[in-house]
């Protein structure tokens, strides 16, 4: 179980554009807070409560509490966070920003690939 409380999650803040990486840990704690809420791989997101009641379904991937399971998240959206992510270079002096993270932007860019 420590594994899986040690594994990454993406952190993105209100406008879906990602800017920390935290552990399931924390993460967990910001859902239990109502600080944050998880997202899935379908954009949906979820409470804590919606999200205890989900995972009740889950087989791998599982945090056992004494009461009930919950399912490691992979991505959590902050609720009230506007923080942007920082714009940093690598040693050849490339630039990076990172990209927004919305259902609507992956949807572009896949529409973009198929064409």
């Amino acid at each position: 179980m420590s594994q899986i409380l040690n594994r990454n999650v993406l952190v993105l803040n209100k406008h879906w554009m990602a800017i920390h990486v935290c552990s399931v840990r924390r993460a967990l704690s910001l859902v239990y807070q109502d600080l944050a809420s998880v997202v899935t791989e379908d954009y949906e997101v979820f409470d804590f409560d919606t999200w205890k009641d989900l995972s009740r379904f889950a087989d791998t991937g599982v945090v056992y509490t004494p009461q009930y399971p919950l399912l490691a998240p992979e991505v959590i959206l902050l609720r009230r966070c506007n923080k942007l992510p920082s714009i940093t270079s690598n040693s050849t002096g490339a630039t990076f920003i990172s990209a927004i993270i919305s259902p609507a932007n992956i949807a572009a860019r896949s529409f973009r690939a198929m064409s």
